[in-house]
């Protein structure tokens, strides 16, 4: 193949676009994009994509449910990653609401806050912005950022050592408190709910798997979140999303996710779940697979699925299968198969290091492009710190 033939198949598949939902506003979808080669905010409205933000943005907030518009942030020096705060709206609208010069880590709202973690040459430092006045409430370590807001309560993630992660209650008033349920554990607190927080935390199961857990303000105390389907038990996870608003669980285990409503198996592709919402009858989610590239899709309460946002150029690169080596350790490894190859064929061995980060079952530019060079890959998931290579 020629070299122009091979760069023009690159960039056919670089510019397949990747999709995460996001949530809703006022049960219209919202969602991230990367259609058109930038990074954006569109919603589905009246079954047509609209694009909400005019130029790439840095970072969406979450959508609230009741409200039609979403805070984002914008990189405004050139790469620097130094944001302002925007906002956009259901009818394509968007303005810059406040310019603070730091680079944002974490930005939640609701009808009368937007908070987010700041960071600059002079710290980090926990902001607020009411009636349009900015606010610099307290300072902070310099790992922390904003999850959620509401009703002069704010949440985030905080780390203060290595080999945890805390998370923060704060207030307008410039009150910042660092919480644990447990000293060492890993937590994400995520949503306010009442006088409820929200969190995933490894605490009953150090280093091993997550739960939700709500954390009572009032009392001081955690109660883990139960579900009444059992579909979720069963499943075992080692990571776990939870809205309580509409009552979704992404769990995740072996590389891959799947989708739960109140605990009850949802019926979705294999791979990975990026985000998920409800809207009346049906439940929207973002998927993609190694072989698949990110669609969106909505299913009904029969099962019934169809893709609502999708790529024009449709890819099935071959089959995935997960197995474990043993060795001293288990090491888990994606076999992929490409369906554009001989049997028996080239084959590529990938070592991606840990322990932080894996290579589950989603798109990936890195490993497509090797499928479509018409290879078959064997993929190596080592809990190695630090190394990533290719062998072939």
């Amino acid at each position: 193949m020629e070299y122009s033939e091979i760069v023009k198949e690159l960039e056919r598949l670089v510019k397949i676009p990747t999709y995460y939902v996001l949530g809703k506003l006022k049960d219209n979808l919202v969602f991230y994009s990367t259609t058109q080669g930038e990074t954006n905010i569109s919603a589905l409205i009246d079954g047509k994509i609209i694009r909400l933000t005019k130029e790439p943005i840095a970072m969406p907030s979450t959508p609230k449910a009741n409200l039609d518009f979403l805070p984002f942030t914008r990189d405004v020096e050139r790469g620097k990653e130094v944001h302002s705060v925007y906002i956009c709206n259901l009818k394509g609208e968007e303005y810059e609401l406040t310019s603070p010069k730091v680079r944002i880590m974490g930005l939640a709202y609701d009808d009368k806050t937007i908070a987010f973690v700041g960071s600059s040459n002079d710290g980090a430092f926990l902001y607020a912005v009411e009636g349009g006045k900015l606010s610099r409430l307290s300072q902070v370590p310099p790992f922390s950022f904003v999850t959620d807001v509401e009703n002069g309560l704010i949440t985030g993630v905080v780390q203060v050592n290595p080999k945890s992660q805390e998370f923060f209650i704060a207030n307008l008033n410039g009150e910042f408190k660092i919480l644990t349920p447990k000293k060492d554990s890993v937590n994400v607190s995520y949503r306010i709910k009442g006088d409820k927080i929200y969190i995933s935390s490894d605490y009953e199961n150090p280093g091993e798997s997550y739960w939700v857990y709500t954390y009572d303000i009032n009392s001081n105390s955690y109660e883990r979140v139960n579900f009444p389907e059992k579909d979720i038990y069963e499943y075992k996870p080692v990571e776990i999303f939870y809205d309580p608003d509409d009552n979704l669980i992404i769990g995740k285990r072996d590389g891959r996710s799947k989708l739960f409503l109140n605990g009850k198996l949802v019926d979705t592709p294999h791979g990975t779940i990026s985000g998920a919402t409800k809207i009346g009858d049906y439940i929207y989610f973002s998927h993609s697979s190694l072989v698949s590239p990110y669609k969106v899709y909505r299913v009904n309460i029969k099962g019934e699925r169809e893709v609502v946002v999708g790529n024009e150029l449709e890819l099935n690169l071959g089959e995935v299968e997960y197995i474990k080596i043993k060795s001293e350790v288990e090491v888990p490894t994606w076999i992929i198969k490409s369906n554009r190859g001989r049997v028996p064929g080239i084959g590529i061995v990938y070592v991606h290091g840990g322990p932080w980060s894996d290579v589950d079952d989603s798109w990936n530019l890195l490993i497509c492009v090797l499928l479509d060079r018409k290879y078959s890959i064997t993929l190596l998931i080592l809990n190695i710190n630090l190394i990533q290579s290719i062998y072939i």
